[in-house]
């Protein structure tokens, strides 16, 4: 028995759980980050490097759009009367996001690298770089989905008439309108995987960001107000129009355009959150 337990102890699932969840406080005390640069920082960001926010958008936004209305999943085919080809698949449908989410993470890695670690100009990599930016953004949307899956197991569940169980069962599935929340004392991961660094582990990034929820609450949120003011623009613009195929096109290209612009802006939040936590790691040194 002495030796079996030495031998979990020792195993590597066991040593990469206490790397991932160790905080060592003493070691990674919290450090503040500066209100307006992780508010507008993001923006600032997007506008000092506008050629090259143009250079590496409008080939990708080109790609995406190709990809949507050759699969049968462009934006106008959510409108009444669309005159598209429109697919109702739930395999293709499957491939198709998975076709895109490859697609941002080659997109994600070419422009940090560019813009962030002064790499030499290259549109595309295939690397291990963006095998960890396609797990992080896989990570990242099912995180952002399980407010969701908690409402619909609350809405869908039978009342207990024993309190306790009631009460147990909500305190469960409520954690997933949490996971938003701590996704974004995390998000610096994306810097990391953008660069194919050691990404740091979840107990030392969540001491180092302690006392920034605020702050990155409201960055945030001033991006997705951004995203989604433009966007309900664009398609309340197009609705209702002849939905022919220049219309149709036009969507769905400056839709993606909008979309690779809040990757952009994501790309910087993650950059000044590694920038102030992890100095030496920005410095390169």
């Amino acid at each position: 028995m002495p030796n079996l337990m030495k031998n979990i102890k020792d195993s590597y699932i066991v040593k990469k759980l206490q790397y991932w969840l160790a905080e060592t406080p003493s070691e990674n005390p919290a450090v503040p980050l500066p209100f307006f640069k992780i508010v507008m920082g993001p923006f600032n960001s997007f506008i000092d490097n506008f050629r090259s926010v143009v250079f590496f958008s409008l080939p990708y936004a080109l790609i995406l759009t190709l990809l949507a209305l050759s699969m049968g999943y462009g934006q106008m085919c959510y409108f009444d009367g669309s005159l598209l080809f429109c697919s109702q698949s739930g395999v293709l449908y499957a491939v198709y996001q998975l076709f895109k989410f490859i697609i941002w993470a080659i997109f994600i890695t070419a422009y940090y690298n560019y813009v962030y670690e002064k790499a030499p100009f290259k549109l595309w990599y295939l690397d291990k770089r963006v095998v960890k930016v396609f797990f992080f953004n896989l990570f990242s949307v099912v995180m952002c989905l399980l407010p969701v899956l908690s409402f619909y197991l609350l809405m869908q569940r039978e009342p207990n008439p024993d309190w306790r169980i009631e009460l147990g069962y909500f305190g469960i599935v409520s954690i997933g309108f949490l996971m938003p929340f701590v996704l974004l004392r995390l998000y610096s991961w994306l810097a990391f995987a953008a660069t194919g660094e050691k990404m740091p582990g979840i107990g030392v990034l969540w001491r180092k960001n302690s006392g920034n929820m605020l702050k990155l609450i409201l960055g945030f949120f001033l991006m997705l107000l951004t995203l989604t003011f433009f966007g309900s623009s664009l398609v309340n613009y197009y609705n209702g129009r002849d939905n022919m195929a220049l219309d149709a096109f036009s969507l769905e290209f400056l839709m993606n355009l909008l979309i690779l612009a809040f990757l952009i802006l994501a790309c910087a939040n993650a950059y000044i959150q590694k920038e102030y936590l992890f100095p030496e790691k920005t410095d390169g040194e």
